[in-house]
């Protein structure tokens, strides 16, 4: 298992809180895979309903619309700063249930490269 992908399960910390919360969440609250599917994991956690949308190179670098947005994609600054400030790539805010992490630049290098050497 890789860096990007031990930060995606929750093996590596990154600390994350929710926003308007003095407090991080415990890691157990904060990985990932809680809430985000990856193409790997699809069939195995079939039985649940992600929160989240997948993640998988196509699903961040394709042009969508998001959250009533007008079509986006990510590129690894716009995948950081989502997951430092809960800012999308069109300026809207991702839901308030998504952690804001302190995630530095290397780890945030590694699970980007991670999740876009996934397919679908």
């Amino acid at each position: 298992m890789g860096p990007g992908e031990q930060i995606f399960r929750g093996v590596v910390a990154v600390p994350g809180r929710i926003s308007g919360y003095s407090q991080d969440l415990p890691v157990q609250a904060s990985r990932c895979s809680n809430c985000h599917l990856v193409a790997s994991s699809a069939a195995a956690s079939a039985a649940s309903t992600p929160v989240g949308p997948p993640l998988t190179g196509s699903s961040l670098m394709s042009p969508a619309r998001r959250r009533g947005g007008p079509p986006t994609s990510y590129n690894m600054a716009a995948f950081c700063h989502v997951l430092r400030s809960g800012v999308d790539p069109a300026h809207i805010l991702v839901p308030r249930v998504m952690p804001r992490y302190r995630i530095n630049e290397t780890q945030c290098q590694e699970l980007w490269h991670y999740l876009v050497n996934l397919t679908p």
